[in-house]
């Protein structure tokens, strides 16, 4: 069972939840030295040297040694390494932070229950029905009262309004495909089906049965149930799903917010990508963020009301809270502070930008623009992170953005630290936008299918990492549920595009390709399905062909899908490593609109060191051995891997001795 919080561990976490998942800080990387002895030895130093407690019975420390672990981790991270083969593994309680040692079937015994998604093997047909609502950017599909519903709708709009005060919406992540919502009450909540809980269960008594001989069977009561609220997604689609408490709504609606790991995906997988150093900023800084803080004693549900509190942010811990307190009590001594052109470099190294030093510097910048009321300096900020988006960044674009050169906005930085320190950041919101009422009706059996299968379908990935042996029972019901409509005549294209991406989904290729053939010849608006049948059409030429190369009529095959997707949102880099795969598979060569096409995803993902030795290596093969020098520069600036950095190393000899006289 240690996989399965492992999986847990790795899944994205929750969009609006309870405050109660927002209590502490996302926990940082710390020097660990622990030496390889005797594994009880060992989980002392680690105590030590973390402050971290580590539950576990003494039985299962008996003659294991631990591994030797040096070097920069978080508290959990150290504890894995410490770990490694000696067939322990860690638990943490995502709710007190407690870290335990456990063993298989123990584990079963002794740990929380274990949460899978919701699995609904039949409509109850005493639950209530369906209700449907649309908008620009989302679908709801509630079984809560509309009520509620318009409750959460408006409070989800509101949020985001908020979040655009010190993350405007042009640096979000966004797709052409709406949100899909999925509310349902816990009273009338879909339940973890008895089949998939006997298994389970059973399961578990095995494991703990074979680890500990002396278990009876019977001892492994594992307790599961379904996650109250979580979100899941692929390349192009997000489905987030509420189980509503059933409380006082007006209780409920004062604990919603928006967490920290949804604020990482909207930086994350924003196109063109955004630059790692403020991606790690913005994050450390909206750790210290509360959006909203509802007054206690406010009994009224007025959403004027809730809306005239300011945005906080807590003041900066620079580096450590020892060393922020030594800061504050001596006011004269002297702090080594930033270089800001080495600030805003993302080094191939990615262990530089998880340094405490430039983490803390790179928050202390973006507090410096917040700390005053001045639009001008924000949208400095924007449109500097907008250049620094699609490459490099030089002192005269700094200066061109925010008027000044390094070296005055450095020395403004250091007088600043302190205060930094000392006093939180009061930002006051905007007057509210107006927020349209959610228009709830009935929902069409096609919707449902539709919606809730797509729901389904985004299951099964996080199903086959958290419990393998369950994948299977998901995707049939994620197949069955698709299929109510379909069977019943339904050809919506965005129904077409569902099916054929639950297939790839189920890794059942051919089963996916008529589905999404049909659904990309009605030029259905989903990126996903035109990168897929791309793929599967040139796997399938690559299988036939064996050592040849592609035939210009095969490339066409699959190029086609890829040139007829561009334009969508969001851009997918694998469609565009693909675009340049084909293009080295095949017998043809590329015009110069064609390159034009590899380097706009060049432009799009600017550190993709796999398109980006493509485009390097097409320009090369061409006698644009200028270009191809370009990208091969480039590739070396974003990549650390050692095995890509030869491959470059190559190409730019070989690039070098052709352009040499002869």
């Amino acid at each position: 069972m240690s996989a399965v919080r492992t999986g847990l561990r790795r899944a994205v976490g929750l969009v609006l939840v309870f405050t109660t998942a927002l209590c502490g800080a996302a926990e940082r990387r710390a020097a660990f030295d622990l030496p390889a002895d005797g594994l009880d030895t060992a989980m002392k130093a680690f105590a030590a040297q973390s402050g971290r407690q580590v539950i576990y019975p003494t039985e299962l420390a008996q003659g294991l040694k631990a591994h030797r672990v040096r070097g920069r981790f978080t508290a959990r991270e150290a504890l894995d390494a410490l770990l490694e083969g000696t067939g322990l593994s860690s638990w943490e309680d995502e709710t007190t932070g407690a870290l335990a040692i456990v063993r298989g079937g123990w584990f079963a015994v002794h740990a929380p229950p274990l949460q899978l998604p919701p699995y609904v093997v039949t409509e109850d047909s005493r639950a209530p029905r369906w209700r449907y609502a649309a908008g620009p950017h989302f679908e709801v599909l509630s079984r809560c009262g509309d009520d509620v519903t318009g409750q959460l709708m408006s409070q989800y709009y509101r949020l985001h309004q908020l979040l655009e005060m010190i993350l405007p919406r042009r640096l979000q992540f966004h797709s052409d495909i709406p949100t899909a919502y999925l509310f349902f009450t816990r009273s009338g909540a879909s339940a973890i089906s008895t089949e998939i809980l006997a298994r389970l269960q059973d399961h578990e008594a095995t494991v703990a049965a074979s680890a500990r001989p002396e278990a009876k069977r019977t001892a492994a009561k594992l307790e599961v149930s379904a996650l109250p609220n979580y979100r899941f997604w692929d390349q192009d689609a997000l489905s987030i799903f509420f189980l509503w408490e059933d409380l006082d709504p007006r209780g409920a609606r004062e604990r919603l917010t928006l967490t920290p790991s949804y604020v990482a995906y909207l930086l994350q997988r924003r196109t063109p990508s955004l630059p790692k150093w403020f991606i790690q900023g913005t994050l450390d800084l909206y750790e210290r963020t509360r959006l909203l803080t509802p007054p206690a004693t406010d009994a009224s549900y007025s959403l004027y009301l809730f809306e005239q509190n300011p945005i906080t942010i807590q003041p900066q811990v620079w580096i450590s809270p020892e060393i922020t307190q030594e800061i504050l009590k001596h006011p004269n001594a002297e702090v080594q502070m930033p270089v800001l052109g080495d600030l805003f470099t993302d080094e191939a190294n990615p262990d530089e930008r998880d340094d405490p030093l430039r983490r803390a510097e790179t928050e202390l910048f973006l507090r410096w623009v917040f700390d005053r009321d001045e639009p001008a300096r924000r949208e400095a900020l924007w449109k500097f992170v907008d250049r620094a988006s699609t490459g490099p960044v030089t002192e005269e674009i700094f200066k061109a953005c925010f008027g000044a050169r390094y070296e005055v906005v450095a020395a403004e930085l250091q007088g600043y630290l302190r205060t930094a320190c000392a006093a939180k950041i009061t930002i006051r919101p905007p007057v509210p936008a107006a927020i349209s009422p959610v228009e709830l009706r009935d929902a069409t059996p096609a919707e449902v299918s539709r919606i809730k299968g797509g729901f389904n379908r985004l299951e099964i990935p996080y199903v086959r990492e958290l419990s393998p042996g369950l994948s299977a029972k998901y995707i049939a019901q994620a197949r069955r549920t698709l299929r109510q409509s379909y069977d019943d005549g339904d050809r919506d294209p965005r129904l077409l595009a569902e099916l054929g991406l639950c297939e790839c989904d189920a890794h059942d290729d051919p089963a996916a390709r008529p589905f999404l053939e049909a659904a990309v010849d009605a030029r259905i608006v989903r990126p996903r399905a035109y990168y897929e049948l791309a793929r599967i059409r040139f796997a399938a030429f690559r299988a036939g062909a064996g050592e040849s190369k592609l035939t210009s009529v095969q490339l066409a095959a699959v190029l086609k899908p890829l040139y007829l997707m561009r334009g969508q949102t969001p851009a997918l880099g694998e469609a565009y490593d693909l675009m340049g795969e084909a293009w080295l598979s095949s017998e043809a060569t590329p015009s110069a609109d064609q390159l034009a096409a590899l380097a706009e995803g060049v432009k799009h993902f600017p550190r993709r060191s796999r398109l980006i030795f493509s485009i390097a290596l097409l320009n090369a093969a061409q006698g644009q051995l200028a270009e191809a020098g370009r990208y091969v520069d480039l590739g070396l600036s974003v990549t650390s891997d050692p095995s890509e950095r030869t491959r470059y190393g190559k190409l730019s000899a070989l690039i070098a001795a052709r352009r040499r006289p002869k």
